[in-house]
């Protein structure tokens, strides 16, 4: 731990090569999920009629909490690693 001037204690993060390593991957295999998500939701998606696509609270909320899953398992995998609370 190190002392600074203003008297708060601070303390630097020591994370091994392969848990660099490994938290690296979770985020990146995480963004590729999100990316193929949003793939599938927007660009393969019916748009063959120039309708607006009409979505109820609950249709977007479940799209939405499928679209942040992936995200949300990285942070929680990496806090696992980490042994952060």
């Amino acid at each position: 731990m190190e002392k600074t001037s203003d008297s708060k204690v601070h303390q630097q993060a020591h994370v091994s090569t392969g848990a660099g390593i490994a938290i690296a991957g979770i985020w990146i295999a995480g963004s590729s999920v999100t990316i193929v998500l949003l793939l599938i939701t927007f660009v393969l998606g019916d748009h063959s009629h120039d309708d607006q696509i009409k979505l109820s609270t609950w249709d977007a909320v479940i799209l939405l909490l499928l679209l942040a899953a992936p995200m949300i398992v990285a942070y929680n995998a990496t806090r696992m690693i980490l042994n952060r609370d």
